[in-house]
């Protein structure tokens, strides 16, 4: 009997071979993101806050960046990670670990 998925996007549950055939995490079926995942999650007051905190801080920090290192495309680079940090920062801010959001 063919294996039923629950998923009607089967394609974002797909575990590559060498996953499979490796073992690597033996533990875990192929990754799910939560359903609210792609929804708008308005931040509490206390989690403005501390959004607020850390955007300023990042703010210093690509300063910093812009100011002291050459032009070029390691600058660039790192000037774009750290953008995503930045905005990655904020999601931890508003959610747990499996994605559900925080109180």
């Amino acid at each position: 009997m063919p294996k039923q998925h629950d998923s009607k996007h089967e394609e974002l549950d797909f575990i590559p071979p060498r996953a499979a055939v490796t073992g690597l995490n033996p533990n875990r079926g192929p990754a799910r993101l939560h359903h609210s995942t792609f929804e708008y999650l308005r931040p509490s007051e206390e989690q403005m806050k501390v959004m607020s905190l850390l955007r300023t801080a990042a703010r210093q920090y690509s300063d910093l960046l812009e100011e002291f290192l050459p032009d070029g495309p390691d600058k660039t680079f790192i000037l774009r990670a750290h953008r995503a940090n930045a905005m990655w920062a904020n999601v931890a801010v508003t959610r747990q670990a499996d994605g559900t959001p925080r109180p």
